[in-house]
């Protein structure tokens, strides 16, 4: 089956089971609107591909707790935007600042 995929046309890579989302952007997006429900400030950086088995995602809140909340909601949640599939979450503590 792949074979006759391949020589079909030039392609990057094959996919013969079912995509767990339509697009990268759109996973991100509906990542996005789930964390502005625990903070409409939150900031989200996605790591460029090759993305391997998951895609990277950080997130910036406007606070540790809401952080934390945002966390727990996600870690095990089985959203719509990922077709259903297991997200991993986890709170990593962090400090940001600038030097003059």
């Amino acid at each position: 089956q792949e074979r006759h995929v391949q020589q079909s046309e030039k392609c990057e890579g094959t996919m013969l089971q079912c995509a767990k989302y339509l697009s990268v952007p759109g996973a991100i997006n509906g990542l996005r609107r789930m964390l502005e429900e625990h903070d409409e400030d939150v900031t989200l950086n996605a790591l460029p591909p090759p993305y391997g088995k998951y895609i990277k995602v950080w997130a910036h809140f406007s606070t540790a707790e809401v952080a934390a909340r945002a966390c727990e909601a996600l870690h095990g949640f089985h959203p719509c935007f990922v077709n259903k599939q297991k997200t991993f979450a986890h709170h990593i503590k962090s400090l940001r600042y600038s030097l003059p």
